[in-house]
């Protein structure tokens, strides 16, 4: 991150912690609703944009206060977004899937 975004930031009143919290609070909400999925259920994760969504597999936390999400858009094609922690609209929903034998997990979380 430039200085000049970090004083960016620091004008919109964010720090580098902000961001940490925002990676570790999704992590966490993603995780427990991974964990309380029910038999033949997996969970989806999609992510809002203004002109479109992507079904998230994979949030990479790039720079303070930076995420990149990468998945699938609404057509299956491949996808990834970089974006601002606080631009970021992200909705999780558990969804029935008979054909799966076991509860669904694919969701993975790392630092760059």
């Amino acid at each position: 991150m430039t200085a000049k975004e970090v004083d960016k930031d620091r004008q919109a009143g964010l720090s580098a912690d902000d961001g940490e919290r925002f990676f570790e609070a999704l992590k966490s909400h993603v995780q427990d609703a991974e964990n309380n999925l029910k038999m033949h259920e997996e969970l989806e994760i999609i992510c809002h944009l203004r002109n479109g969504r992507v079904w998230a597999s994979q949030f990479v936390f790039t720079a303070p206060n930076v995420i990149s999400v990468y998945g699938n858009d609404s057509e299956g094609n491949r996808a990834s977004i970089v974006a601002h922690v606080n631009t970021i609209q992200v909705e999780l929903k558990n969804k029935a899937s008979p054909l799966l034998a076991t509860k669904h997990r694919l969701i993975t979380f790392s630092r760059k």
